[in-house]
């Protein structure tokens, strides 16, 4: 990280230099560099949060295909319609289309 800070604060002299005169001494040049420097460490920083929560989905969603296949599993085990098995298979988003659930449609074993 440290090399990283130092490559933003070398981004932040180059656009004080850029933005004022450059070659010339200019009493607001560590005013702008700052300035840019600061916001350089925040956008830094809201980027590594995003990453964090975008590979928190990504967990996230591969514990719930995880779930899903167990799922698919079970309603296989127990003679599920074929429409809840397709549906576990291929989701598409619409699971509305299978509710409510009817179990006299599933093949159950009598006991």
């Amino acid at each position: 990280m440290n090399k990283r800070i130092y490559e933003l604060a070398k981004e932040a002299d180059e656009y004080a230099d850029a933005t004022l005169s450059p070659g010339e001494f200019h009493p607001d040049w560590h005013d702008v560099r700052d300035e840019k420097f600061a916001k350089l460490i925040v956008q830094e920083c809201v980027a590594a949060e995003k990453d964090k929560e975008i590979q928190k989905l990504r967990d996230e969603i591969e514990h719930l295909r995880d779930l899903l296949a167990v799922a698919y599993q079970m309603a296989g085990a127990v003679g599920a319609p074929v429409k809840y098995l397709d549906a576990f298979a291929y989701y598409t988003g619409n699971l509305y289309n299978l509710l409510p659930v009817d179990l006299d449609s599933f093949d159950l074993p009598e006991n």
